[in-house]
């Protein structure tokens, strides 16, 4: 009963959130990147928060799914809607109970695939909400028979 009525709260909330800070540079506006960090409201889990935050942007996912989540254990979760189009919106938030009050929405208007600027919005993103991430991200992982393994 109380899930139904914190579901409901959130659902008739604004789509207003309150930004606290903004990453910029070319290289963002060039690739159609926006990130963003948002406010936790009181009272709201921050995944609950990232959720809505998803949720507020409409977007219809590319194979009609779900909102996806960050499945692999750690300390950044997120949840996130990619479009068919390549519009995406992944919204960051830290797992661990003490950690800031806030998400970190990255919005891309096509597809950038893991550019250095989505990277670097990336990092700047779990950065906010309390996550180190390496300053280069890891090797794309490889398929078994795939061209790296027949020496090509």
């Amino acid at each position: 009963m109380l899930a139904q009525g914190l579901a409901i709260l959130l659902l008739s909330q604004s789509a207003d959130f309150t930004v606290l800070r903004t990453l910029d540079g070319a290289d963002l506006l060039a690739g159609g990147i926006d990130a963003q960090v948002i406010d936790l409201p009181k009272a709201v889990t921050p995944e609950a928060f990232a959720e809505q935050v998803v949720q507020a942007e409409h977007l219809k996912a590319w194979d009609d799914g779900p909102i996806t989540q960050n499945e692999r254990p750690g300390a950044l979760g997120y949840k996130a809607i990619h479009e068919g189009s390549g519009r995406s919106i992944v919204v960051y938030y830290a797992r661990q109970e003490n950690g800031p009050s806030v998400v970190c929405r990255l919005r891309t208007k096509g597809a950038t695939g893991i550019s250095a600027a989505r990277y670097r919005a990336l990092r700047w993103c779990a950065g906010q909400v309390g996550v180190d991430l390496p300053a280069i991200p890891p090797p794309p992982v490889g398929h078994p028979g795939g061209e790296a393994e027949r020496g090509s």
